[in-house]
């Protein structure tokens, strides 16, 4: 990308404006795609018609789910991660949904059905299904969509960063600016993802808050059937499809388990 025509450098002077830069971006995305290996968790959303967001306490980059719930914070935030790509990736495919997982594409549609929640529940899964601990209304939660921001230090100055943001990037970034965004961004190697994120954010405060561990969001049921049709089987995928296949089957195979077969 042109240099010139990014916009991600006009916005990077402090913190407030790089993170409404971030959350603009993340509201005009299209696609919402959310890889999982679970069937559980793709019938628990089209069931309930809701999306679950959790604390980040087993995601896999530990740098980034210490950021998002800092010890000694006065809020906690939930929040569940999207990759805003148009096409598949394989990287995704093999990290997350693996040879016989799923990917949801959720539209911009039901994404604003979110952003638009009058109330959410907070709880914990037990067993097979979803307990609600506490309700809250709109007062007292803030939910947004941010894209990630991407960092390393930069060759130019190792006194300031490096950033990236899909095709944009700023080769010299002020360090303190990035270090007050901690909850949307990641280290470099991590940019294929191309991630955004919705978040949930409640002051420690409330009630029983601190014995949930998941929030509930939940978006209209006549949206379903546009779901269903955004719904994907990995490339690897042996048995039936109950969705559609996905674009890349018959044209890549790995093998996860590091296995020989003949």
């Amino acid at each position: 990308m042109d240099n010139d025509k990014s916009k991600l450098k006009n916005v990077v002077n402090n913190s407030g404006n790089l993170l409404e830069y971030l959350n603009n971006k993340g509201k005009n995305h299209n696609y919402f795609k959310f890889y999982t290996e679970r069937e559980e968790v793709v019938n628990n959303i089209l069931n309930t018609h809701s999306i679950y967001l959790s604390r980040g306490d087993n995601w896999n980059d530990l740098a980034d789910r210490n950021r998002f719930n800092p010890d000694g914070s006065d809020v906690v935030r939930y929040g569940i991660c999207f990759s805003f790509t148009r096409s598949e990736s394989v990287a995704m495919w093999m990290l997350y949904a693996k040879d016989s997982g799923y990917m949801m594409d959720f539209g911009s549609e039901i994404i604003n059905q979110c952003l638009d929640i009058d109330s959410i529940d907070c709880g914990t899964f037990r067993g097979k299904g979803f307990e609600n601990i506490v309700t809250l209304n709109r007062d007292n939660f803030k939910i947004e969509i941010l894209d990630i921001v991407y960092f390393d230090i930069s060759k130019n100055d190792s006194s300031k960063f490096y950033i990236k943001r899909a095709d944009e990037h700023v080769d010299e970034c002020d360090k303190n600016v990035v270090d007050q965004i901690k909850f949307c961004k990641k280290t470099l190697p991590w940019s294929y993802e191309c991630e955004c994120r919705l978040i949930v954010t409640i002051n420690n405060t409330i009630e029983d808050i601190d014995k949930c561990d998941t929030v509930k969001v939940s978006f209209g049921e006549k949206s379903l059937e546009k779901l269903k049709k955004r719904i994907y089987h990995s490339p690897n995928t042996k048995s039936g499809h109950t969705y559609n296949k996905s674009k890349l089957t018959g044209k890549i195979e790995w093998n996860i388990s590091g296995t020989t077969t003949k």
